[in-house]
């Protein structure tokens, strides 16, 4: 068992990314310092993580409670942005089944090619 049962999905999502990440040509945060690559890849583990749905309602409540307070300003701590970075993320992935149809088509097309794919995968 790779991800323990815990945001399985999510964590896959991360690890193949930072896989491509490492590998050669694609490599575009070997540009960054030790401290940007640090505090880039910290923002998108929350972002991704962020998207689990067992996580939905404590962000939600989380989040109506910072608008109904202080909201958010221009000069939010690191803390602070990650997790409103980490609600425009979930807010995009949980809002595709409100899309149009065509939109939704090409979604189920993408999704059909990477099962497709998955099953010969698979079957090698």
């Amino acid at each position: 068992m790779t991800y323990n049962d815990v945001s399985m999905l999510e964590n896959h999502h991360l690890a193949v990314a930072f896989a491509l990440f490492s590998s050669a040509g694609c490599d575009w945060t070997a540009a960054l310092t030790e401290e940007q690559y640090r505090d880039f890849r910290e923002t998108v583990v929350v972002m991704v993580l962020g998207t689990d749905m067992r996580a939905h309602f404590d962000h939600l409540t989380r989040f109506k409670s910072k608008i109904a307070g202080e909201g958010f300003t221009q000069h939010m701590d690191r803390k602070e942005l990650r997790f409103l970075l980490l609600i425009a993320l979930h807010a995009a992935d949980v809002c595709n089944p409100t899309k149009p149809s065509p939109v939704t088509h090409r979604r189920h097309a993408v999704h059909d090619a990477f099962s497709f794919d998955a099953c010969l995968q698979f079957a090698r």
